[in-house]
């Protein structure tokens, strides 16, 4: 019981800190003006800066097919590029809760910051709760003396694995079966399978009856 308290007391504690260290860097990029400098469209801006100093428009096609598609070909291009500058979102969306209150944000802004800060949280805790679960394990294993098959599933090792079966007889007796193996056999191949021509001349070294075939060189 024990144990398993301080194992999740460790879980929320990691998450807890990686959470203000989140909050920290958000918050260290807003001062040093890196994020949240002129709203959700930051990134939008500075390629239409570019577009028009580098790709000028003399004939106002742009413009053409703006009115063409009813605003939808600028539309699209700007909200695809705010979804795909997440830490703008995140710092614009956090400055107006800090000056207006979360009451502020509608229902879709709410989500839409909750989503892109899971994003961010998820990347950055992912080694940590490997790192959290993998050092329960070690301890429970070596000095508990406790989860020792979670701890071998842990390491997918393909040799020592076993089964049990169970069978009832006709007069009531439980027999039990149990067939294990330490290592796992590697199938050997005979001259004439299907594939072994194709090996050789990839230059493979197979095995036949036991023996190693050494690899052959494909004459050009």
């Amino acid at each position: 019981m024990l144990i398993g308290v301080l194992h999740v007391a460790a879980h929320l504690t990691a998450a807890l800190i990686l959470m203000l260290l989140l909050e920290l860097g958000i918050e260290t990029c807003i001062q040093h003006k890196l994020l949240a400098t002129s709203g959700y469209h930051t990134l939008y801006q500075w390629y239409k800066s570019v577009e028009n100093e580098h790709f000028p428009d003399p004939t106002g096609l742009r413009v053409r097919i703006e009115q063409w598609t009813f605003g939808f070909y600028p539309a699209c291009i700007k909200y695809l590029m705010s979804a795909f500058d997440i830490p703008e979102v995140m710092a614009v969306t956090r400055t107006n809760i800090c000056r207006e209150g979360m009451e502020s944000l509608s229902r879709s802004g709410a989500a839409i910051y909750y989503a892109s800060v899971f994003l961010y949280f998820w990347v950055f805790s992912t080694p940590v709760v490997s790192l959290v679960f993998g050092s329960y394990l070690y301890i429970c294993i070596n000095w508990l003396h406790i989860h020792f098959d979670e701890a071998f599933s842990s390491l997918r090792i393909a040799n020592y694995k076993s089964f049990t079966r169970f069978h009832i007889k006709s007069d009531g007796d439980l027999e039990v079966f149990t067939l294990g193996v330490d290592k796992e056999y590697m199938c050997l191949m005979s001259p004439g399978a299907k594939g072994m021509e194709a090996r050789q001349r990839l230059g493979f070294r197979a095995k036949i009856d036991g023996k190693d075939e050494s690899s052959q060189k494909v004459s050009k």
